[in-house]
């Protein structure tokens, strides 16, 4: 890019880009590229701390889920209802609920 911007300064005034200028044009280039790799690794590490965050917290949701079901689970061998258990019909077996099928 800048060989071309020297390029079209010499075609267009047939004299080269004073050295002062053309030391302050690298200088604000190289500043601009090392602006756009620092933007370019703060995004990468960002997605990376985001997706680590991510499963992080996706496994304590499911962590938390499956031991939430463990304690229900026992609770309600106790006799512990976490339910209104009054408003819940409840089948001894899955052979209660056949025999209690229009089908069968």
């Amino acid at each position: 890019m800048i060989v071309k911007l020297q390029d079209l300064f010499i075609k267009q005034t047939g004299y080269d880009l004073p050295s002062a200028g053309q030391e302050s044009f690298d200088l604000k280039v190289d500043q601009v590229h090392e602006y756009m790799v620092s933007l370019a690794d703060a995004v990468y590490d960002g997605c990376i701390i985001g997706t680590v965050f991510a499963f992080l917290f996706y496994f304590a949701s499911w962590l938390v889920l499956v031991i939430d079901f463990r304690v229900k689970v026992l609770q309600a061998r106790r006799g512990i209802w976490t339910f209104n258990v009054k408003k819940i019909k409840l089948f001894g077996s899955f052979t209660s609920w056949v025999r209690r099928s229009p089908t069968a």
